[in-house]
């Protein structure tokens, strides 16, 4: 996992002076010249060009908090799923009950 979010991937050719951007994964989009490419998105930065220093970075990213991010333990997820199972059959017992008695005949 990267200890960033993407914001915006792109780049600025010094050759053509395109700016370029690439907006979702595997969106390869490369300058009119030819000198360097972008892709990735959202999810990766990938640069591809002719010779190091052919183009400006601009894009933007920001730190990842990840302190939102839920940390369970084995048992603490298998008792979520389970308790959200059981909120299922619950809520659909008599749908599930009808289901099971079979077609009518």
């Amino acid at each position: 996992m990267n200890n960033y979010i993407i914001i915006r991937n792109r780049i600025h050719c010094k050759r053509c002076g395109d700016v370029i951007e690439s907006k979702s994964r595997h969106d390869f989009v490369t300058c009119r010249c030819g000198a360097c490419s972008v892709d990735g998105g959202h999810d990766y930065l990938r640069r591809c060009f002719a010779e190091h220093g052919c183009y400006d970075d601009l894009s933007v990213t920001e730190p990842r908090d990840d302190t939102n991010e839920i940390q369970l333990s084995l048992e603490e997820a298998n008792k979520l799923i389970d308790d959200v199972a059981k909120r299922i059959l619950d809520e659909y017992h008599d749908a599930f009950t009808e289901l099971a008695k079979g077609p009518d005949t």
